[in-house]
């Protein structure tokens, strides 16, 4: 229990209801909280205990145990708390008030919490101890570091990382970009639950972890070059694809080399030959308009070694169509 307020003058007292001069639990504006209830001696020029009133030794225990202990730095009493305010009257405004069950509130315009000297190391919030493995947040210069996982369990719609930056480039996540780290940077999504990523209420890129195992890339407008694949040191682009004429380009480079089949070809970034025979590659409009006739080739021959894959040869009584082995 704080020292009584008690009022600053006895000219303040005379303001006190329901009786002058008097300073107790039911009068105003000032009163006690120790139940007790005092009249002003102008004799005295002091607050005396009004005549009649008995303290007995419970009494005394009871704020005995409820007290701040100024020797030691305690407080004493379950219900205690240690107040910081403007002025010493009951009627102010308690600015900081400790309470001994572990709660601290913080009143008026400017509820700060201020660190100093950062020099000297970081401001360390530990929970259960100061044991390393107890350690949940340091706050230096550097910025806030956590140790502990940081756990969003709100059931409604929220948002846990915004910000409302015009113009520049923000970093949202940097996961060991300037370490050494090889290790995988797992991002984790329930079975059958769905990463979407949306232009305001649009998704326009939806990884879907169900059974389907999709992948949608949906614009907010059909547009040319909805989709690019690009060399990661080159903008050459390898594979793109259009949603507003629903066409899919390869590069020039691929379609040159697939005509060219294994006499290869050098493409962007590959200073060796890259040749062009296996049977699964996508086929371009190129390559098939140009087929497997070229100037040249000998699409009617007198034996079968003579003529070309799809070429015609005969054994001089009957005519043959080569294929491939």
């Amino acid at each position: 229990m704080a020292s009584l307020d008690f009022p600053p003058t006895a000219e303040a007292a005379e303001d006190q209801r329901p009786v002058s001069f008097e300073f107790g639990p039911q009068t105003t504006p000032y009163r006690t909280d120790n139940g007790l209830t005092y009249t002003y001696d102008p004799d005295k020029n002091s607050w005396v205990l009004k005549q009649g009133l008995v303290v007995t030794q419970d009494d005394l225990e009871v704020k005995l145990k409820e007290k701040l202990d100024k020797t030691g730095g305690y407080i004493l009493g379950g219900t205690s708390e240690l107040t910081f305010q403007e002025t010493p009257y009951t009627n102010a405004i308690k600015r900081i008030v400790l309470r001994v069950d572990g709660r601290v509130y913080l009143n008026g315009q400017n509820k700060k919490l201020i660190f100093n000297d950062s020099t000297l190391g970081p401001t360390t919030i530990y929970v259960d101890g100061e044991e390393e493995s107890n350690k949940y947040i340091d706050i230096s210069t550097a910025g806030v570091v956590l140790h502990k996982k940081l756990s969003f369990s709100s059931t409604s719609d929220d948002t846990l990382i915004s910000h409302n930056h015009s113009t520049g480039n923000v970093t949202l996540l940097d996961l060991a970009s300037t370490s050494s780290f090889t290790g995988n940077n797992d991002v984790k999504i329930s079975n059958g639950g769905k990463l979407l990523i949306k232009n305001v209420n649009t998704e326009f890129l939806t990884i879907d972890t169900s059974s389907s195992g999709r992948v949608t890339i949906k614009p907010t407008s059909n547009n040319q070059k909805t989709f690019v694949v690009r060399q990661s040191s080159h903008p050459t682009e390898i594979l793109r694809v259009d949603t507003d004429t629903h066409k899919i380009y390869t590069s020039l480079e691929y379609n040159e080399g697939l005509k060219s089949g294994a006499n290869g070809a050098i493409v962007t970034g590959n200073d060796s030959l890259v040749s062009y025979t296996e049977e699964n590659l996508v086929a371009t409009i190129g390559f098939v308009k140009e087929g497997f006739f070229k100037p040249g080739m000998n699409l009617c021959a007198n034996s079968e070694d003579a003529a070309e894959v799809g070429g015609m040869w005969t054994d001089g009584y009957n005519y043959y169509i080569k294929v491939e082995e």
